[in-house]
């Protein structure tokens, strides 16, 4: 039995079924410690969405 290869359903799961991108931010030590603490990838995405819904 083979377990290696591309396999259908495997992988990371989207976060969203329209895809989403990759970026790349640079920050210092002391703000990578304060992004991570606030939650790192989504409480980013968190704060974007109130933004683009106007809730800020």
């Amino acid at each position: 039995m083979r377990t290696g290869g591309k396999r259908e359903g495997s992988g990371r799961k989207a976060l969203d079924p329209q895809g989403t991108i990759v970026t790349t931010i640079r920050l210092t030590a002391e703000q990578k410690a304060t992004f991570e603490m606030l939650g790192g990838g989504q409480w980013l995405r968190e704060q974007l969405q109130k933004v683009i819904e106007g809730k800020s």
